[in-house]
């Protein structure tokens, strides 16, 4: 029952973050438009940092051999969210469809599964290091192909399409594994380090901030909730996502640190920016906002039990 509780305690970080975020924008403590540009801060300048200071802190090179399985498994565990999306997509209303395949297919892939490996095994842990692996083609995937579902497309230009492909995720991923394979990390001086491991720290806490204030800004829109395609949604995502994987890889005997991974992307939230890219394209980004609110809630409980589930069969 500990792994219950750890996995627990890390979802409810997340909560405790968030409802700091929710009481700031409902107190009018700082303009609501403030969360445009914490947005890129955390994309463009703390996660990149996260990731570099990770890598080179605690990558081990003698696995190097190792990382060629990460990219690839995500590859094939991209290719079966998608045909489970669009499966379980058919189950929900015609007009919504498109929202609820697309909340389902694209998944909390990064933020979520570095709070619970962190809260797990410690923040020094190498999971994060294979985490980052893992989806370092995650951010460049999602913004060039979530406004395929729709018939509005985001980028209208070229330089807007190199931006999207080249993200800085990637570049600081590219440059820190450089840094390692080549040993060159050695002659990085300490508080150049330390620098990016500072600002790498407040990736978690802005952005569950930022979720919190946009949950209190999308109930202030008053806008129906729609209960059955909610539970609908949840049921999906939050418990069969997870089951089915769980005796997938039960049944191909992966272990270790990539079946760790694989069964956490099945297990997370949709990704929290998904409502804003879904209006972006065109959609319908009130009913994208409750399918995120309503999993992200769930998954306080959700993600626990299927962790457990997890230790148990695995």
């Amino acid at each position: 029952m500990d792994i219950f509780l750890s996995v627990f305690q890390a979802v409810a970080i997340m909560f405790g973050i968030g409802i700091i975020g929710f009481a700031i924008i409902h107190r009018k403590m700082v303009d609501a438009n403030i969360f445009a540009l914490i947005i890129p801060i955390i994309v463009d300048v703390a996660l990149p940092c996260l990731i570099f200071f990770n890598i080179i802190s605690k990558f081990n090179t003698e696995k190097i051999i190792e990382l060629w399985q990460f990219p690839a498994a995500w590859v094939l565990e991209t290719i079966y969210f998608f045909i489970l999306s669009v499966f379980f997509g058919k189950i929900s209303n015609n007009n919504i469809r498109k929202e609820f395949t697309v909340s389902l297919f694209y998944q909390n892939g990064i933020f979520f599964p570095i709070i619970i490996l962190s809260q797990i095994y410690g923040d020094n842990s190498s999971q994060l290091v294979y985490l980052f692996i893992f989806t370092v083609f995650y951010p460049t995937f999602f913004f060039n192909t979530y406004s395929f579902f729709f018939k509005k497309f985001s980028a209208t230009n070229k330089k807007d399409i190199l931006k999207e492909v080249i993200n800085l995720a990637l570049i600081a991923t590219i440059i820190a594994l450089i840094f390692k394979i080549t040993g060159t990390d050695a002659y990085l001086p300490d508080f150049i380090v330390k620098i990016f491991q500072k600002v790498g720290a407040v990736t978690i806490p802005l952005l569950m901030i930022t979720i919190g204030g946009n949950i209190y800004l999308d109930l202030q829109k008053k806008k129906k909730f729609q209960l059955s395609e909610n539970i609908k949604f949840v049921l999906v995502k939050n418990f069969i996502f997870p089951i089915l994987t769980i005796f997938i890889i039960h049944f191909l005997k992966i272990k270790g640190n990539l079946a760790l991974i694989l069964f956490l992307e099945s297990a997370v939230p949709p990704i929290t920016a998904i409502p804003i890219f879904i209006g972006k394209a065109g959609g319908n980004s009130s009913i994208a906002n409750q399918f995120l609110l309503s999993s992200f809630i769930i998954s306080l409980f959700s993600i626990p039990v299927m962790f457990y589930l997890y230790q148990l069969i695995v």
